[in-house]
């Protein structure tokens, strides 16, 4: 009887602490920074990452700020991008920045909605 409680508890934590990984509010070292795009249309433009805040620049100059609540990482076996899914309150809605990272040349991101497109963390 007392083995049966402990493989219960043992799952129910198993089952609690799996549902948690790669999803948490913290944004990873290798993230961090501010990146923009080389193309022309961007070149006003960019993003920054900061361990638990996401900053948007627009090409108006208006500078956006929000609280990051989640986020979600995804690693494919063979894949050498890694999906990362931000989400953060905008307006008082649940909004989702999704993008794929790869670690060469001191990152590159694409946006999982516009994939021709690299963003490159900016030199300090």
């Amino acid at each position: 009887m007392k083995l049966r409680k402990y493989l219960i508890a043992f799952t129910i934590l198993f089952v609690v602490f799996a549902s948690k990984c790669g999803k948490n509010a913290t944004i990873p070292d290798e993230l961090v920074g501010i990146w923009k795009s080389p193309t022309f249309k961007y070149r006003d433009t960019f993003f920054e990452l900061r361990k638990k805040v996401i900053i948007f620049r627009t090409k108006e100059g208006d500078v956006n700020s929000y609280t990051i609540t989640k986020m979600k990482r995804e690693k494919k076996r063979n894949d050498e991008w890694i999906l990362y899914t931000i989400y953060y309150q905008h307006n008082n809605l649940k909004t989702e920045f999704t993008f794929y990272y790869h670690p060469s040349q001191n990152g590159l991101i694409r946006f999982k909605n516009q994939l021709n497109l690299v963003w490159k963390k900016a030199e300090h």
